[in-house]
Parts: C-alpha cells; sequence; structure tokens
C-alpha cells in the first residue's frame, strides 16, 4: 500500500493532478496543411526542354536524346497522352530531321539528377543514322506536342553538331542562328521626362537562351540626368522573366537633354532558357529606374512599356 502511493506522488509532481494531465506533444504529420495542396491541371506548356548528344557503344548509332516536361497553367509538371513531332534544322533552314510518335501518359518516366531532378520526362531518340548532313554547326530542334484535345506547345533549343553530322567535302560554315538578328520593335513609354523605347528585341544565344532588347533612354527635359535601371522583367505569354544582369543595377549613365544612350538588357528564366514561341503577340517590360538630376534631386520611379515581342 505504501509503495502504491508512493509512485501516485511522484506521478503528480511531474505532470500534475490527474485530471490534468496532457500528452506533451504530438508530432505534425508530413502532409499536413492549413490550405489545400495545390493540383495538377491539365497540360499547358512544355516546360524545360534538354538534347544531348549520346555515344552508342559495341556497333550501336550515336545519337541524340531529346527530353522534355508538361507544365500546367501553375508551372506543375503533369503528365498527358498524345502526338510528338520533332524536328531538326539547320541555321541554314534545311531540315536535317522529322520524326512523329504516339505518347502514352505512361511512356512519362522519372528522370534523377540533372535536370528534371525526379519530375516525369519523356524522350525520344534520334539516330545519326537517321539525321541528314549539314553544312553548318548549329541546328534547332524543336518539340511539338499535340494533346488529345488538340491544343499544341511547341519549344526549340539550339544544338551544336557533331562534326559526324557536318559535310565537310563540300565546305562549311559556323551558320549561327539567323534567329538571333534583332527584329524591329520601337515601342516607348514616357514618365518624368524620360522616354524609353524598346528599339529592337529578340531570343538570341545558343545552349543558354535570352530574349536580348535594345533600349533607348532619352532624357526629354531641360537639364542632364544620371539613369540607373534598379529592376526589371519581361512579362509575356502569361511568364515572368527577371532581368539577367551580372550587377545589381544597370547604369545607363549620363544623359543630354534631348539625347538618348543606348542600352542592352537580357531577360532568361530561372533555367537560363526562353522560347521565341513561349512569348505570345503581346508582352510588357517593367522598368524601375532611379534618376538624378543636374540640380542634385533624385527620384526612383516606374516605366510600363507595352509590345509585340
Amino acid at each position: 500500500m505504501k509503495t502504491l502511493a508512493f509512485i501516485l506522488a511522484v506521478f503528480v509532481l511531474f505532470f500534475g493532478c490527474v485530471g490534468e494531465w496532457k500528452a506533451v506533444a504530438v508530432p505534425k504529420e508530413a502532409n499536413a496543411s492549413s490550405s489545400a495542396a495545390t493540383e495538377a491541371g491539365l497540360p499547358d506548356s512544355i516546360g524545360y526542354l534538354y538534347a544531348n548528344q549520346e555515344y552508342g557503344y559495341y556497333g550501336e548509332n550515336d545519337s541524340y536524346n531529346v527530353s522534355f516536361t508538361l507544365e500546367d497553367a501553375n508551372g506543375l509538371v503533369v503528365t498527358a497522352p498524345g502526338t510528338l513531332k520533332v524536328t531538326m534544322v539547320d541555321t541554314q533552314n534545311k531540315t536535317l530531321y522529322s520524326g512523329q510518335t504516339s505518347v502514352s501518359e505512361d511512356g512519362f518516366a522519372k528522370s534523377e539528377g540533372f535536370p528534371f531532378y525526379d519530375n516525369e520526362a519523356y524522350s525520344y531518340r534520334m539516330d545519326f543514322s537517321e539525321i541528314n548532313k549539314s553544312q553548318v554547326y548549329y541546328a534547332n530542334i524543336t518539340v511539338e506536342f499535340k494533346t488529345q484535345d488538340a491544343r499544341t506547345f511547341r519549344k526549340s533549343r539550339q544544338v551544336y553538331l557533331s562534326y559526324d553530322l557536318v559535310n565537310y567535302s563540300s565546305g562549311y560554315g559556323y551558320g549561327y542562328d539567323t534567329a538571333d538578328t534583332l527584329k524591329p520593335i520601337n515601342a516607348s513609354a514616357s514618365n518624368r521626362d524620360v522616354q524609353v523605347t524598346i528599339v529592337e528585341g529578340g531570343v538570341t544565344g545558343s545552349y543558354y537562351r535570352y530574349y536580348e532588347t535594345t533600349i533607348d533612354f532619352r532624357n526629354m527635359g531641360p537639364k542632364k540626368k544620371e539613369i540607373t535601371v534598379t529592376d526589371a522583367a519581361l512579362v509575356a505569354g502569361g511568364r515572368q522573366y527577371p532581368l539577367y544582369s551580372y550587377y545589381s543595377d544597370e547604369d545607363v549613365g549620363t544623359v543630354y537633354p534631348g539625347a538618348a544612350v543606348s542600352k542592352t538588357l537580357e531577360f532568361t528564366g530561372s533555367d537560363y532558357d526562353i522560347d521565341e514561341s513561349a512569348l505570345g503577340t503581346n508582352a510588357t517590360m517593367y522598368l524601375e529606374l532611379q534618376v538624378w538630376n543636374d540640380d542634385g534631386n533624385g527620384e526612383t520611379f516606374s516605366i510600363q512599356v507595352p509590345f509585340k515581342p
């Protein structure tokens, strides 16, 4: 009896009275959330597109392996059945390869490591024996995916052609992408005596792709100005592309009254990839400017420039 009383006394000492005893803590479930998790929707675009050369062994052909993901409108990776068309066109507009296949939903498989990191991607192989030879070093691989409800998504990536695919005997060249030529845009907007004009723009680059622009910053006021771009973003096709820069700010410099200074700005995605077909027909460039006037007064303001990419 004394032993029982002693045990009860120790229990009360550590946990309080029996009626008020509670569990100290309960681990939270790993997936518990105060709001419902976002569910993946229908495919809305091709996500990341990757093309790499694979070397054949023991009599196998060398090949290009083309892999891609599908994304819904929220950027979540999804899978779907459909029809896939893959083309390779060199930078002299010669078609080197064209192929088509039916895709089942279970044809997408998890891909470990770079560049898909366990996301489900679809892979398509092009043997060198099926690819025509080119007279230049570069070609664009385009993936066109058509869903069962007839929606079509496209994305391209430029690759460096293997020496096995270049016809040296008939002469060759580097053949830089003709799409790298920026097209005229000439869209303008003004604020606080500063006029911003997007003179030209276009998708450039080989492995890494950027939307490159030439922009004029014109001083419409009576005194010279020191202009700095402190922030910028390109919004196109329902997506936002940040400014690609080595610096936190882009210095335009001193601009005298009535004059304009040109500046090159580049925009790209988080994976350093931007596809021209995904830009759509309407876009807006957002710029935040810090401007110091000749009298020492400074101000920061924004300018929005709608344009057609």
